[in-house]
């Protein structure tokens, strides 16, 4: 995993990012993060993000097809894994249950809560 990249967020959670060099579980990526706590970011987060590259340009989320992977609670205070793809023109955003099984692939970008310092 590169080293992580901070994101200019201006309203929302500050958060960093790196980018998988090997494929992944939900889990691992949680416990390379730090914790649950270190790695959720919010909705909020994620639909800046997507309005700022709305149309596919240029930005922190990768637009080439891989996906841009997030960690929000749900109403129910659920754990989620959200990704964020573009596909063609549109922006796909799925959410599962964090679980240890489901391996992510490398080139995705995983997106967190920066470090305080």
């Amino acid at each position: 995993m590169k080293h992580p990249h901070k994101v200019d967020s201006k309203i929302h959670n500050p958060l960093s990012f790196f980018t998988l060099e090997e494929d992944a579980t939900d889990k691992a990526l949680i416990s390379k993060i730090g914790d649950a706590k270190k790695a959720e970011t919010s909705l909020a987060d994620v639909s800046n993000l997507i309005w700022k590259q709305q149309f596919g340009q240029t930005g922190v989320l990768i637009t080439d097809g891989s996906l841009n992977l997030f960690f929000v609670r749900d109403r129910k205070g659920l754990l989620r894994s959200v990704h964020v793809e573009l596909l063609g023109r549109s922006w796909f955003i799925g959410s599962l249950p964090v679980n240890d099984d489901r391996r992510r692939e490398k080139g995705s970008r995983v997106f967190h809560l920066t470090p305080v310092q």
